[in-house]
């Protein structure tokens, strides 16, 4: 297992002085994703120096799962669950195929993608 990672917003910054672009990179970044506990502890960002007539700089924005974490919340809550239906067996964890998981996964990557650009996406004030 390892992360899941799937990208979920770009944002280019322009400046006729190269510094200046990307430090306003690197402050908008700082105010509305560093900032944010909800956002930081989710996304990863990736910033590349674009070859255009002026100097510019792109943020890419991924969001990052740990599908460590989720496998084992998936696992637990699947064997407190046999654990109440089934009182006498024990759950048979090399028989399951993880389908409920993947959708876990799945359900979760979607919510979090569009909880992540609605909060990016949206025209924030300069501070």
């Amino acid at each position: 297992m390892g992360f899941y990672s799937e990208k979920v917003f770009e944002k280019s910054f322009t400046n006729d002085v190269s510094k200046q672009a990307y430090l306003e990179l690197c402050r908008w970044a700082a105010i509305n994703i560093f900032n944010n506990k909800n956002l930081s502890s989710y996304v990863t960002v990736k910033i590349e120096k674009l070859k255009k007539k002026k100097p510019t700089f792109l943020l890419t924005v991924f969001l990052c799962v740990d599908e460590k974490e989720i496998k084992e919340n998936y696992c637990k809550k699947c064997k407190q669950l046999h654990t109440i239906f089934y009182c006498v067996d024990k759950p048979r964890c090399e028989e399951c195929k993880l389908h409920g998981y993947k959708k876990t996964l799945e359900d979760n990557v979607k919510n979090m993608k569009e909880f992540i650009k609605g909060v990016l996406e949206n025209d924030w004030e300069e501070e």
